[in-house]
């Protein structure tokens, strides 16, 4: 994770779209040693959205970007659904690519479970099926049972809408480190609207992409059953938190393209995200979050 940070602002200095998500406080606490698999994914993940939509489309590496499409999905298998809406929208957006990243995805992908099952590879879809937690499977979090959809992963829409929800919803925004993103994320969207940049913003390059993501990662966030509670569970949102980050960054960094403010937001947002980063580490790695019952 330290090597592709390093490796990302030496590439693309200056970038609100990378320097916000490498701050994001549960970023930094996964690349800190974190005794779990995402520090194999979300780095990777960073990669993916930065090579989607920070490079010209007519530059993209297909084959680069179905490898790392691909072995998102074999890793961690919720990026799936990421990596069907990109592959999606580049087959019906560019024909010329279609053919390329659709056979680079299966390949790579197909070739990953053959070289890394450990078991045999015709039970592999059987037995991921069996393996997701579903229902009240492990349900850790007393307070949750009952609440997941039959043979689901995610609340039953009638837990979602209760104030208990938003509660929770809102714990782990503010213990994750979000508000400062959030409240940057409005300034920006409300700045464009007042220089009359909004509607260039929305129609340029790969808006609807960043926006579909968007809105998957946030339905991830709002709907997805955290089995262990919203305290210990806290990082089952990463990808949340960075596509949060990025979009933000997207809009900061497309501001400073169209205005003469840019050292005036690097001057004000990188002390903010750093401050934020700092105080939100001190709890969630050294003393330890509020509990929640």
């Amino acid at each position: 994770m330290v090597f592709i940070s390093v490796s990302l602002l030496y590439k693309w200095p200056n970038r609100m779209s990378i320097i916000l998500p490498l701050t994001t406080p549960v970023y930094l606490m996964i690349s800190m040693g974190y005794d779990e698999y995402y520090p194999f994914i979300a780095g990777l993940f960073l990669v993916f959205l930065v090579n989607v939509f920070e490079m010209d489309s007519a530059k993209q590496n297909v084959y680069w970007l179905g490898f790392l499409m691909a072995i998102l999905s074999v890793f961690y298998i919720p990026f799936l659904a990421i990596s069907m809406i990109v592959l999606a929208y580049y087959y019906f957006s560019y024909s010329s690519m279609r053919q390329k990243l659709l056979l680079t995805f299966l390949s790579v992908f197909i070739l990953s479970i053959f070289l890394f099952w450990p078991s045999g590879q015709g039970n592999y879809i059987t037995s991921l099926i069996s393996k997701i937690n579903t229902g009240n499977m492990l349900l850790l979090f007393s307070r949750y049972k009952d609440q997941s959809a039959s043979n689901n992963i995610f609340f039953k829409p009638q837990n979602v809408t209760t104030w208990e929800h938003f509660s929770d919803l809102f714990y782990m925004f503010l213990w994750s480190g979000n508000m400062v993103i959030g409240v940057l994320l409005g300034t920006g969207v409300y700045y464009l609207t007042k220089i009359g940049m909004l509607k260039k913003f929305i129609t340029s390059r790969h808006i609807p992409l960043l926006s579909a993501l968007f809105i998957w990662q946030l339905f991830y966030f709002v709907f997805m059953l955290p089995r262990l509670g919203p305290r210990t569970d806290i990082d089952l949102f990463f990808s949340f938190y960075i596509c949060l980050a990025f979009v933000t960054g997207h809009i900061l960094d497309f501001i400073k393209a169209q205005t003469q403010l840019g050292h005036k937001i690097d001057d004000i947002v990188i002390p903010a995200v750093m401050a934020n980063a700092v105080v939100t580490l001190f709890f969630l790695v050294i003393v330890g979050i509020p509990k929640i019952i």
